[in-house]
């Protein structure tokens, strides 16, 4: 399933990151054979304090046995 905001999934070996103009952000993790893909922040105040760990409302998680690292497909 899809982790929710409350309970977001940590990452293991992190190998790269990316973000579109749009402000959103993929970061692939090796560690797991996965890529998670985050939609651009909201535009509302983040409470003071640790960042938040998921910073988007919706988190979609993609699997599989290869990654393409450098680049976008």
């Amino acid at each position: 399933g899809v982790p929710s905001a409350t309970r977001a999934p940590a990452f293991l070996h992190p190998v790269g990151i990316a973000a579109d103009k749009q402000g959103n952000v993929v970061v692939i993790d090796s560690g797991r054979s996965r890529i998670l893909a985050y939609d651009r922040p909201s535009s509302r105040a983040l409470p003071r304090g640790p960042p938040p760990v998921n910073l988007s409302t919706r988190m979609s998680v993609r699997t599989g046995t290869t990654c393409r690292i450098g680049g976008f497909w």
